[in-house]
């Protein structure tokens, strides 16, 4: 896959992400296991067990239990957060921020790769490499929308527009009532 191409995953990931968060939702679970991408480019998140949704809660002490990651995100080890009391929202975005840099650069996911993670990132000057650091930085985006929000607008002008105008699709969609 082309770097263009990888470019293209990260901003659909966060984009999704993005209309997650939007609905008050955080997965607070992000690695390797519930992110999958297929060979048509196609992403599907997976492992919401230990999810937060405010409206409803969340699965409380038994988080860790229930969650393969536990309680911390896939940055803390490279860029220990400055707060230990981030939301459920800001370790969604941080784990994002180094599942996008393993994208781009096309590398699994592993203890050694997170192991030069902050060397590589820090001295890293692609365009894209700023909008990272700063979600992974003492005071990460608050969540995935305003990560995607400087992605894009750091792009530069010959990169792939990968925007889908979404006001296409009202006339299929129609409120559902999750609560009930």
């Amino acid at each position: 896959m082309k770097p263009e191409e990888r470019l293209g995953l990260v901003q659909l990931l966060l984009d999704k992400f993005a209309r997650l968060h939007k609905a008050k939702i955080a997965h607070r679970d992000l690695a390797a296991h519930s992110i999958w991408i297929s060979a048509g480019k196609k992403i599907t998140l997976s492992g919401f067990i230990s999810a937060y949704y405010p409206e409803k809660g969340t699965v409380g002490n038994i988080r860790e239990v229930l969650s393969v990651s536990g309680n911390q995100d896939l940055a803390s080890q490279s860029y220990p957060p400055l707060q230990t009391n981030l939301t459920a929202f800001e370790h969604d975005t941080r784990s994002l921020a180094v599942l996008a840099w393993h994208i781009v650069r096309a590398e699994r996911l592993s203890p050694a790769s997170l192991d030069k993670l902050k060397t590589e990132l820090d001295a890293c000057t692609e365009w894209y490499a700023e909008v990272f650091r700063q979600a992974l930085s003492k005071q990460p985006f608050l969540d995935s929308e305003a990560f995607l929000t400087p992605f894009k607008q750091a792009q530069p002008e010959s990169a792939v527009d990968f925007s889908f105008d979404y006001g296409k699709l009202e006339q299929y969609t129609h409120d559902i009532n999750h609560i009930s």
